[in-house]
């Protein structure tokens, strides 16, 4: 079963999408961020994400707001390299229990890093 969240992202840590515009949908077989090409038009688009090709998720915190985010690291060459999903600090526990549930790997060792 699907799950998904509203957020924001970056792409490459240059490129930044607020909230609400972007989203990121979940189950045990993909992982689904979408950011619209109106917001952004070179890096927007469907991102998915076969679990088999999300070598892990780490977690980071942003210090101007109260947002937490993930980033997804990857094997797909295609796509740019940075890609987060950043979302309000309330939705920390739930996403990242339906992530390890999904049976995706979370990388704790990285947690709580902060960025701007």
């Amino acid at each position: 079963m699907d799950k998904k969240w509203r957020g924001g992202a970056t792409i490459n840590f240059n490129y930044l999408v607020g909230w609400p515009f972007a989203s990121l949908t979940v189950n045990s077989e993909n992982l689904i961020l979408k950011i619209p090409r109106f917001i952004l038009p070179i890096f927007g688009g469907t991102y998915r994400f076969k679990r088999e090709q999300v070598s892990r998720i780490s977690v980071f915190r942003v210090i101007i707001l109260y947002e937490t985010g993930i980033q997804i690291h990857h094997n797909v060459s295609s796509y740019p390299k940075e890609i987060t999903f950043r979302f309000w600090n309330g939705k920390r526990k739930e996403i990242l229990s339906e992530l390890a549930k999904c049976g995706y790997n979370i990388d704790t060792t990285s947690k709580d890093r902060i960025r701007l």
